[in-house]
């Protein structure tokens, strides 16, 4: 026993501890008035809880907000919906008055052994229900497809957000306390809790004020000391349930982040299968899985305590109430004040405001995962508003006005506080340069750590169209970073980058991509069929364009192999990575040959290659007269195919070398790419 409240208050102090970092790390315009800079380094213990408590509610009740109001403020049909809801609610609500006092007369005439009436009162109740059957169906459809409007539109905007200025890609490279954690869960599963059940608290919360308003009058003017006393029993049971189950947000929080990485970890596996297999390492992997799934369970057992703590006030809470109305007008019933009709509508009354006044207490445990879902989208909202996270980045100023955060409240973001000077970052500008796709001025690249080593110090070099660049240099030299600052995906530096546009410059990774769809899909991957011309659909996307392309790099005849160009397959499980990266040149050539780009630039793009295909797909690229391209990579071979080298010494003084490759480098690193074993 003694050990396990020990491991309790360790947990505790734990939780507290983080919780003190976090809000410590909250930007300014989430925080309380008065808190702003002074921490919680100060006052008591008992004071810095308390404080935690209140910037904790405060957050959560200004990101639910924040995340609830666009729709509303946006959309027209969604206010429509809301409006209809709202009058079938109050429709509802009067059918359900009438029938207290239909059943309070139908009640009464059995009471009374009066037949006539009591045939009369019966179908009047059927009656009733005929013609409110249609309101309380019609209801809940309203509400439901407002739900899915609502999910629908939140949904979009945070997808917008996510590929807004390559944000799904930065979310997964940053490090540290403001990582965003699976976001996929966070945009699926988080979103739709959070529509769900804040729809459903809302209709719950119009329904129980309606009700309240309506069944108050009705019972205070049968019995008023029952009123009275219901006041104060939902009151007491408010309180003692606050008190009990508080703990269970905290809880659901960290259990929804402890099972997202329990599934990423079984997405891993599975998406590296192979890898894993040939390593032998699935004992390692599941012991990995094992930790995490035991970490879920362990945080799951909290939540199943604390549950059974509260679940024990509202057991005696909610089956008191079947004595507690009684036991308060039973003796105006005895002293014959009122009749056994009057009695039942008394009781059904005091019910519905009892349901009206115990919301928090029947919704708590929805409540506590609402609340966990709110803040972990609202961490993702956070990250994707962030000002500093698209400054130089590709694409950040072709998306309107942000639609989460306030303007205001954007450059309280940005700032922080008028101390803090505005960080370092690259200037990236696309120009059609007419003689030189590709111009540098003393760019420097550090890294994003602590320690921010240089990986290139005041780089500065232009590049003529008839030049075509190879960087080399030892790994961690900064040579993929390089690409990434060409890219606007490297922000840790300072320098200007002059560069063609963003959709004439085309990049082919190491790690070829292959996305969801048709074979036809790959091939003129990152347009779709539906983005093309009637002319394009012929000449880059029809079926002789696309074979003739296929041909050329190698692949003849995959098309028939696998089922034609309309044949949907995984195709990263399907295409080897030397096949994956021959299709990734196919898409560059298409590219080439039609216009759309001008501008290549390859990290170890042939790596899975050999020797006779490498010499193959870069032959193809120097037959493109408009075409310029940079590789990266370590093969001596790929010396023969550039006409400069731009070489990264990686002193941890970020030098580097510019130089011309030489007809008999050319020639040298020919005669090793015709070397075989």
């Amino acid at each position: 026993m003694k050990d396990e409240e020990s491991h309790s208050s360790g947990s505790e102090d734990e939780t507290r501890a983080r919780e003190h970092e976090r809000l410590a790390a909250l930007p300014p315009l989430l925080a309380s008035p008065g808190t702003a800079g002074t921490g919680l380094r100060t006052g008591s213990r008992s004071n810095a809880d308390d404080e935690v408590k209140h910037q904790k509610l405060s957050r959560l009740w200004y990101l639910s907000i924040r995340l609830a109001t666009p729709y509303w403020r946006n959309s027209t049909r969604g206010k429509y919906l809301l409006l209809l809801v709202v009058l079938l609610n109050l429709a509802k609500s009067g059918f359900i008055v009438a029938f207290s006092y239909a059943g309070r007369d139908f009640w009464t005439a059995i009471s009374n052994r009066q037949e006539t009436l009591f045939y009369a009162k019966a179908l009047q109740i059927f009656v009733l229900i005929c013609v409110a059957v249609p309101f309380f169906v019609l209801y809940i459809y309203a509400r439901d497809v407002l739900v899915m409007e609502w999910r629908r539109y939140i949904t979009s905007q945070l997808l917008q957000e996510y590929f807004h200025a390559q944000a799904f890609y930065q979310m997964e490279s940053t490090a540290g306390p403001s990582k965003v954690d699976n976001p996929d869960q966070r945009i699926c599963d988080d979103v739709r809790s959070f529509v769900e059940i804040a729809s459903d608290l809302f209709f719950t919360l119009m329904s129980s004020v309606v009700d309240f308003c309506s069944f108050s009058w009705v019972l205070t003017s049968i019995a008023p000391k029952l009123y009275a006393g219901l006041i104060a029993y939902a009151f007491a049971g408010t309180v003692i349930s606050w008190f009990v189950g508080r703990k269970l947000i905290h809880l659901n929080f960290v259990q929804l982040q402890r099972e997202a990485d329990f599934r990423y970890g079984l997405v891993r596996v599975r998406e590296n299968a192979e890898s894993i297999a040939f390593y032998g390492g699935n004992v390692r992997e599941k012991m990995a899985l094992d930790q995490r799934f035991a970490s879920a369970l362990e945080n799951f057992l909290d939540v199943l305590r604390w549950t059974r703590n509260l679940n024990f006030w509202i057991f005696f809470y909610s089956n008191n109430i079947q004595i507690v109305p009684v036991l308060l007008v039973a003796p105006i019933y005895f002293a014959g004040t009122i009749e056994l009709g009057s009695l039942n509508q008394a009781l059904g009354a005091f019910n519905h405001v009892l349901d009206s006044l115990s919301l928090i207490i029947n919704n708590f445990k929805r409540l506590s995962a609402f609340s966990a879902s709110v803040d972990r989208l609202g961490d993702m909202v956070e990250f994707l508003e962030n000002p500093a996270r698209t400054v130089g980045a590709v694409g950040a100023d072709r998306v309107g006005p942000r639609v989460f955060l306030k303007d205001q409240d954007i450059a309280a973001l940005k700032m922080g506080s008028d101390d803090v000077a505005e960080p370092e970052h690259i200037v990236r500008e696309e120009s059609a340069l007419a003689a030189a796709p590709l111009r540098i001025d003393s760019l420097t690249l550090k890294t994003p750590d602590d320690s921010a080593r240089f990986l290139v110090h005041q780089l500065s070099l232009e590049l003529a169209l008839n030049q075509k660049m190879m960087i080399v240099g030892p790994s961690g030299s900064g040579k993929s970073s390089l690409l990434r600052a060409l890219a606007g995906l490297w922000n840790a530096g300072s320098g200007r980058v002059f560069i063609l546009p963003r959709a004439s410059v085309m990049f082919l990774p190491q790690k070829p991509f292959c996305t969801l769809g048709t074979l036809r899909d790959q091939m003129i991957y990152p347009r779709h069929v539906d983005e093309l011309t009637i002319e394009e659909q012929f000449s880059l996307a029809g079926d002789a364009a696309l074979a003739n392309t296929l041909e050329q790099v190698g692949l003849a005849g995959l098309a028939e192999k696998l089922g034609g160009f309309e044949a949907s397959r995984d195709w990263s499980d399907v295409l080897s990575t030397g096949e994956q990266q021959r299709l990734a040149f196919a898409r560059l050539l298409m590219r080439a040959q039609s216009g759309l780009t001008s501008f290549a630039i390859l990290d170890e793009a042939t790596s899975a290659l050999d020797s006779a295909s490498e010499e193959l797909v870069y032959s193809l690229l120097q037959r493109q007269p408009n075409l310029f391209y940079i590789s990266v990579g370590h093969r001596v071979s790929l010396a023969q195919y550039h006409n400069v080298l731009l070489r990264l010494l990686n002193d941890g003084a970020g030098s580097w070398e510019f130089e011309s490759i030489t007809e008999e480098k050319k020639a040298q690193a020919a005669a090793v790419s015709r070397f075989q074993l």
